[in-house]
């Protein structure tokens, strides 16, 4: 998927935002009356933008949390219940 050809194909029916610049810059993604609108602010985007840290056990602090929640989602117990806690177990993972 990574020559030209097939990021044009995935990219014209709005299926991705194309990873090659000749493909992102090109027609094919900044036509205004294809998907996705405003295409060019996703260019414009990489001027200011900045990757998202790794943070090493981050799948596993997101799953304590959202077990953590599940009791509030289901109306069994308020957030301050819930969370009770929960910050020495995502210390330990963070």
């Amino acid at each position: 998927m990574a020559s030209r050809k097939a990021s044009e194909a995935f990219t014209k029916p709005g299926l991705i935002i194309p990873a090659r610049k000749d493909v992102a810059t090109s027609p094919v993604f900044l036509d205004p009356l294809q998907p996705p609108a405003s295409s060019q602010l996703f260019l414009n985007a990489l001027e200011n933008g900045k990757p998202t840290p790794t943070v090493p056990y981050w799948n596993e602090a997101i799953e304590t949390l959202n077990g953590a929640l599940e009791p509030v989602w289901e109306g069994t117990q308020t957030a301050e219940q819930a969370l009770k806690g929960i910050d020495e177990k995502l210390n330990r993972l963070l």
